[in-house]
């Protein structure tokens, strides 16, 4: 089960201290999850382990590109809808 303060910027934890910077931290995590397809960032770290290593400098590892074809062996066993393509 992801957690809500995984996506949420250190200072808001912190100090609640909310900016564009925060929302722009947000957005990073929002990206890297889709990325990821769906990984939890933070997975196995609890909110002290996370603000722990960001304030080391360390982040979330650099996501690996997966492979989106809907034949992949990640894809299989899932129920995928067929869609038409239809040139107007």
């Amino acid at each position: 089960m992801k957690k809500a303060w995984s996506a949420t910027a250190p200072e808001c934890l912190e100090r609640c201290e909310f900016s564009v910077k925060s929302d722009v931290y947000s957005f990073g995590v929002l990206l890297w999850e889709l990325f990821t397809l769906g990984d939890d960032p933070w997975a196995a770290d609890g909110m002290e382990a996370m603000l722990e290593a960001l304030h080391r400098g360390e982040g979330l590892p650099m996501p690996t590109v997966r492979n989106l074809d809907p034949q992949s062996s990640h894809s299989q066993g899932k129920s995928q809808r067929d869609f038409e393509v239809r040139l107007a």
